[in-house]
Formats: structure tokens, sequence, C-alpha cells
């Protein structure tokens, strides 16, 4: 068992800070940006009852672009992933692997777990981070007029609080793991052809899939069926292309 978490430590090692970094950078980014359109909005809301206009927070949400700063984060922890497995980062981790005698199929399934968990904490991260910002709503003029389920109903209303937290669509849900699994399998198998020297491609494709499908409104039975559809079938490929190659060997 020792050796098998000895082998997530050169992960951890590269990837721990940056992540952290990332997230406190989303947050700050983001909070400069709704700060700025709450602003606004309260100088729209202190005009006289004729002129007054009541801004609501799934609005400010949209005006703060939170989607295209998401989509920035997402990208970079992306980027950081794909680096961390490869030699040049944590050390030579082909000598790992064969000094703790760890088969790559062991490897592959916990460093796509770990994956896994790096993208459920950005997503995660989000998710409290817009809460936060709820709660500097409620404490503002603005926040008289919530009745207490505007959180849960912009769940609905905005896309990407919708697809970070579905509630009762089902099939987002299952999307969404199907996604999770898709990103870490498909990043453990980048990193073990990279070393290899071979050219993978299929963490490429979840990934675009990912940045361009991910954040989606309700009612999107059609949406959630194709992205999750796209991603199986590049992820089992993906698999049976590596794997199927060292069962013939």
């Amino acid at each position: 068992m020792k050796k098998r978490i000895s082998v997530l430590f050169p992960l951890i090692r590269t990837t721990a800070l940056p992540l952290t970094a990332l997230l406190i950078l989303l947050s700050g980014a983001e909070y400069y940006f709704f700060s700025q359109k709450l602003g606004l909005a309260l100088n729209a809301f202190s005009f006289p009852d004729a002129q007054r206009r009541i801004v609501s927070f799934d609005e400010l949400i949209e005006l703060s672009n939170f989607n295209f700063i998401f989509l920035i984060a997402f990208g970079l922890l992306a980027l950081l992933l794909a680096l961390s497995g490869l030699n040049k980062g944590g050390g030579n981790i082909n000598y790992t692997v064969k000094r703790l005698s760890v088969s790559e199929l062991e490897v592959h399934i916990l460093w796509g777990v770990y994956y896994c968990l790096c993208y459920f904490v950005l997503c995660a991260w989000q998710l409290a981070t817009i809460y936060g910002f709820y709660q500097v709503y409620l404490a503002s003029p603005l926040g008289v007029y919530d009745g207490g389920m505007t959180f849960f109903l912009a769940s609905y209303r905005v896309p990407l609080l919708h697809s970070l937290m579905p509630l009762s669509d089902m099939t987002r849900l299952i999307c969404n793991l199907v996604l999770l699994i898709s990103l870490g399998v498909c990043h453990a198998i980048f990193s073990l052809r990279v070393r290899r020297g071979e050219k993978p491609m299929a963490l490429i494709v979840v990934i675009w899939l990912a940045a361009f499908f991910f954040s989606s409104g309700t009612a999107s039975f059609g949406h959630d069926a194709f992205l999750s559809i796209a991603l199986i079938i590049t992820t089992l490929t993906a698999m049976f292309n590596i794997w199927g190659e060292q069962h013939d060997e």
C-alpha cells in the first residue's frame, strides 16, 4: 500500500501549490468583476423609485463573466495536470515506477483518481465562491428583496451554476460524472503515452468537449446525451488503444 501511495507523491508535489494558487486567483478575479458589477447595481438601486432598477443575483453572475473566468481556470488546470505527469516534472516518473515495482495499470488508476479529484476540487471551489458572493449580495441593500431561495433559483437560470449544481437534473449529474472520469482517465493516458514518446489525442478531445459543452442551461437532455456519449467513446477508445497494445505484447 505504501508503494502505491508513494507513486502519487511526485504528482502531488508538482500540483498542490500551483492548484492552490490557481483557486485563489480564480476567486480573486471573479471578486474583482463581481464587486464592479455590484457597485453599478447599487448605484442603479439608489435612483428614485421611478428610475430604480433591481439587479438580481443571477444577473450579476452573468454580467461578471464568471463562465469565461472559469473556462480560463479550467484550461490552466488542464495544462498544469498535463505537464505534471511528464518526466520533466517532479523527477523521472519512469524511474520512480520501476523502483517501486508498481505496474503501469495501477499507476494509471491511481493517477486517474487524483486527476478526477483535482477537477472536482476546482468545481467545488467555484461553487463555494459563487455562494460566498451570494452572501455578499444578501448583505447589500439588494438582499432585502431576496426571498431566501434566490441561490437555488439561480442554479436553474445561470448555465454555469446549473452545471456546477444540477440539483434534480439527473442527466446533468450523470454527464458531470462521466466528464470527471474521462478527464482523469485521459490525463493518466496522456502522461503515459508522452513518456513513451507517443502522441496522445484523447485528452485534447476531452478537454475541448468539456470547455465548449460543460456550461449549459436546464432541459438540455440532447446536449447532455451527446456530451456523455462523445466522452465515453473517446475515453474507451483511448483505453483500448493503450491497454490493448500492452495485452498484445
